[in-house]
Formats: structure tokens, sequence, C-alpha cells
């Protein structure tokens, strides 16, 4: 009988060492994705800028592009390429934000399965206590 509570109880320790484990990684994953996010932001907001510098660069043309239609048609063509390219990396920005908004939810569904996990065994920890301690 005592070996059988020894075993379950090297078993409870060996599944809370192993959710231990399973947490820190997942902790990790969490901070790694954090920055990642951060650095995504932070890429985006230096996006928008850009195209809003570009945008206003497009306006203050207008006024020369009627002028010198020929010379500068060029060039407001290539402006337009760069803003489509742009918007075109913008547009794989908030991809990439929707990616991680979805990996960040399907990690706190994680946790809270882990966390359950975690009440299950501390649950049965305290039953195998109790029959010990009986």
């Amino acid at each position: 009988m005592q070996n059988a509570l020894l075993k379950l109880w090297e078993m409870l320790e060996d599944s809370k060492s192993a959710r231990r484990d399973d947490n820190l990684e997942n902790s990790l994953k969490i901070h790694h994705l954090n920055e990642e996010k951060r650095n995504l932001d932070a890429n985006y907001d230096k996006l928008v800028e850009d195209v809003n510098q570009l945008l206003n660069l497009a306006e203050a043309q207008c006024g020369v592009i009627r002028t010198q239609k020929a010379n500068h048609l060029k060039e407001k063509d290539k402006l337009n390429d760069e803003i489509f390219v742009l918007n075109l990396h913008i547009d794989g920005l908030k991809k990439g934000i929707e990616n991680l908004i979805k990996r960040r939810d399907e990690m706190k569904i994680q946790i809270a399965d882990q966390l359950k996990a975690m009440e299950k065994n501390q649950e049965k920890l305290k039953m195998i206590r109790d029959i010990l301690d009986g």
C-alpha cells in the first residue's frame, strides 16, 4: 500500500515538474511573442509615418506637376508605386498582428487549460495527503 502511495506521489511530482517546465516554456514563448508584437507595432507605426510623409510629398508636388507635366508625371508614378509597395507591407503587418493576436488568444487558452489541470492535480494531491494523514 505504501509503495503504491509512493509511486502515486512520485507520479504526481513528475507531473508537477513537467507542468512547471511547460509553464516556463509557455512563459518564454509569450515573452518572445510580446517582443515580436512590439517590434511589429514599431515597424507598423514607422511604415504609417512613412506613408503619411509620402502622401504629403505627393500632395505638395501636385502644383509642380501642373506646371511641369512631362518631367513630374514620371515622379508621380514612382511615388504611387512606392505607396503601393508600402500599402502591401502594411497589409502584411496587419496580417502579422492578427496572427499574433490569434496566437496570444491560443496561448491564453493553453494557460487556462494548464491552470485547470494544475487545480485538478492539487485536488488529487490533497486527497492523497488526506489519505496519508487519515
